[in-house]
């Protein structure tokens, strides 16, 4: 069974908290987001554009473990405005990471939590428990239709700080290689 974008875009809309522009944005400077497989199929066909097109104009792409993992295009994000908001929710298709955040889905030992980022996010402390419990049920919902090899990436790398002006170097490459994205970290949570 694969994860049903559409329905969990429909649940998104009605959780939504707004908060994130509190902070200024911290996570869209240090960080990076992994599309979930299969969330860039859904994401272009909301735009009505190519799959290929997409990954090209959107996208960097890096080889974890014989898989490919598509990240959002290295340093700021593509679809995020002056105002900090995200173009993709007017085409309910925002990155599902970026819409549950802080809520996140993470390997501990060999288990999969689900938590608040209070580590990453200095605006968690503003999650209410309505947003908390929908949000992790979302997750709860697809954790078995994530595959174990793109929790173990975003253990390993998407839970992690960077250093913007290393990573905007990497931007226009289509291919990025682990090497030159563990030369940006700075951090690790």
């Amino acid at each position: 069974m694969a994860i049903d974008f559409e329905k969990i875009q429909n649940e998104i809309k009605e959780i939504s908290m707004n908060f994130c522009t509190g902070c200024g944005g911290v996570c869209e400077n240090t960080e990076i987001v992994a599309f979930l497989p299969g969330e860039i199929d859904f994401a272009a066909d909301k735009l009505k554009i190519d799959k290929q097109e997409f990954i090209k104009k959107y996208c960097n792409v890096i080889q974890y473990k014989n898989n490919d993992i598509y990240i959002l295009k290295a340093g700021i994000c593509p679809f995020l405005n002056d105002q900090k908001k995200c173009e993709l929710e007017e085409f309910t298709c925002k990155l599902i990471c970026c819409a549950l955040y802080p809520t996140i889905i993470k390997l501990s030992g060999k288990d999969i939590e689900i938590k608040i980022d209070s580590i990453g996010c200095p605006m968690s402390h503003n999650v209410d428990e309505e947003f908390k419990n929908k949000t992790f049920k979302i997750f709860e919902n697809i954790k078995d239709e994530i595959p174990l090899w793109w929790l173990e990436f975003c253990q390993e790398y998407d839970e992690a700080k960077y250093d913007y002006e290393k990573l905007e170097k990497l931007r226009d490459k289509q291919f990025i290689e682990l090497d030159e994205l563990k030369d940006c970290i700075i951090d690790k949570y």
